[in-house]
């Protein structure tokens, strides 16, 4: 399976609401939601060029990988 493919499950896995925390991928907000909150687990996010996905409505941020990685790992 593609990488990309794997967008897809994970799309599809929340909008079935099988993720307790997430409905959708995570955004700035709530990316910061779940550094203050770790019991939620690994916040999904969506990258830029997933060829399946539309981002004309899409709002853009940066993940910083040293912070993201101490606060969720």
């Amino acid at each position: 399976m593609a990488d990309e493919e794997e967008y897809l499950i994970s799309y599809s896995n929340l909008k079935s609401n099988i993720i307790k925390y997430q409905r959708e991928f995570a955004n700035k907000k709530k990316l910061d939601e779940f550094y203050k909150n770790p019991y939620k687990g690994f916040p999904l996010c969506l990258p830029v060029g997933i060829k399946y996905f539309n981002y004309k409505k899409a709002i853009f941020f940066k993940i910083d990988k040293k912070k993201f990685s101490k606060k969720i790992f």
